[in-house]
């Protein structure tokens, strides 16, 4: 569970060591002899917090760097992701960090011309729907994925039609709860 440490877990584990450091603290001050350095109470909360949150920030650092590496024998499908809100970084990070889903990302399409050209989540915005046809032929896309949760019938009709003229596969990810 280590690899999911996040920002939360550190604030836990510093008033958990924060906590125990002034616990310690006056036990060690009714305990030990007189003349105890008052020095090595901080120098200990200090070295228990790099300690505990060290070791799991290093676990999920390791974590992510050897994501790209693992899989399971598939060869990774080269991918754009349709969708650079939410959704589609949302879907970016569960393809990093899951080896079971062999894609390649290679950028995103947006229809949004202000995210053209940017990156999101470290990933470039290649360009839009008009740009299927260039960016599969340039990328070697194999796969478009399509993460617009809030796209109407009308504009889902009109991506899978790029799609299909740009004779690319494409897989939909839904919002949970909606059908089709």
């Amino acid at each position: 569970m280590w690899r999911y440490v996040s920002k939360s877990d550190l604030v836990r584990l510093s008033i958990g060591n924060l906590s125990g450091s002034f616990i310690g603290c006056i036990l060690i001050e009714y305990i030990s002899p007189a003349g105890f350095p008052r020095p090595v109470f901080v120098l200990d909360l200090i070295l228990c917090l790099m300690a505990t949150s060290g070791l799991r920030g290093a676990t999920r650092i390791t974590y992510d760097a050897c994501a790209g590496i693992r899989s399971y024998g598939a060869p990774a499908m080269h991918a754009v992701i349709y969708g650079a809100g939410d959704a589609g970084v949302t879907l970016l990070h569960e393809i990093q960090n899951s080896p079971r889903l062999a894609y390649r990302v290679s950028g995103f399409l947006d229809d949004n011309p202000k995210k053209k050209g940017r990156c999101v989540a470290g990933v470039p915005v290649l360009g839009s729907g008009e740009d299927v046809r260039r960016v599969v032929r340039k990328h070697y896309i194999e796969v478009i994925l399509i993460a617009a949760p809030s796209a109407t019938g009308a504009q889902m009709t009109r991506i899978l039609e790029q799609c299909y003229a740009a004779r690319v596969k494409c897989k939909t990810a839904l919002r949970p709860g909606r059908r089709h």
